[in-house]
């Protein structure tokens, strides 16, 4: 057995042992430093999938030709359960954000979520999308979101 299909054996049975909730989990290196945030609505399910056979010796076709690397430094995972699939979006957006995770993409451009902001101080209510609801523009307005 491969020392890669052992430890993807390991990693799997630890993910398969997790509260089926939703949640946010961080993949690991050997030295903690995390390489992917990722978001679940159940967490066994989502994590235990990088970790199956099948991901680990179809290459690209199941992982994505840049994820499909990050088995190989990836020693172990850790994760934040969730109230909802909503705090599990929320949280996996602050977390790459703050973290910049080698393997994720998306949101860490420094863009955030729109908001729908919809001013009433106006004869004619005013209703714009924007990034920045705190903007002093938007002061007494009724802001909703953050929208993914």
């Amino acid at each position: 057995m491969s020392r890669l299909y052992k430890k993807l054996k390991r990693l799997n049975a630890l993910a398969r042992r997790l509260p089926k909730v939703p949640g946010v989990y961080l993949m690991k290196d050997p030295n903690g430093v995390v390489l992917y945030v990722g978001k679940a609505s159940c967490l066994p399910d989502r994590v235990s999938s990088y970790f199956v056979p099948s991901a680990a010796s179809m290459g690209s076709k199941n992982l994505g030709p840049k994820k499909q690397p990050m088995l190989e430094l990836v020693d172990h995972f850790d994760v934040i359960e969730c109230e909802g699939e909503w705090e599990a979006l929320l949280t996996e957006n602050r977390l790459i954000k703050d973290l910049h995770p080698r393997f994720n993409e998306r949101l860490t451009d420094g863009k955030s979520y729109p908001y729908l902001v919809i001013t009433t101080r106006d004869d004619f209510a005013g209703v714009f999308i924007t990034r920045e609801p705190s903007n002093p523009a938007f002061r007494g307005a009724r802001t909703y979101g953050p929208f993914t």
